[in-house]
């Protein structure tokens, strides 16, 4: 694997990722990067370690809304809200979560980095914070 997955890897086989949903997607995440892709592809798909934090993300991110989609389903929803509006609300959600995290960032550029799981952990509780602020309730609680 390539050097930038050091630190992700290395939280994964401590298994420094607390939250049981994270860990499972991003090693599924790596499982389907190992599978599908050689050395030398995965060393153009992902260029740093922090664009391949951001793809990491961005996966956990977006499975979160494909299980609350699932989960939606199988609920009672409010009249007025329809499947399509639900996933519109949960993508602005994830949009507005890139952005806080980026503000975070920049805010916190003279502490330096976050370690992965650290990001992820705050990246997920604010996350989950917009959803419940927008919609009144957190479809999936995660550990």
């Amino acid at each position: 694997m390539p050097i930038y997955m050091n630190k992700i890897l290395r939280a994964i086989s401590h298994r420094n990722i607390q939250c049981s949903f994270c860990y499972d997607h991003v090693l599924c995440f790596l499982g389907h990067l190992a599978i599908n892709y050689d050395y030398a592809s995965l060393l153009q798909l992902y260029v740093t370690e922090d664009s391949f934090v951001n793809g990491c993300i961005e996966h956990i991110l977006q499975e979160y809304i494909n299980y609350s989609l699932g989960l939606f389903d199988e609920m009672e929803s409010p009249k007025n809200l329809t499947r399509k509006k639900f996933q519109h609300i949960l993508l602005q959600c994830k949009e507005e979560t890139k952005t806080k995290r980026s503000k975070r960032q920049q805010d916190e550029n003279y502490l330096g980095k976050l370690s992965f799981c650290n990001e992820l952990s705050c990246l997920l509780h604010e996350f989950l914070s917009i959803i419940i602020n927008t919609l009144g309730f957190v479809p999936y609680l995660v550990n």
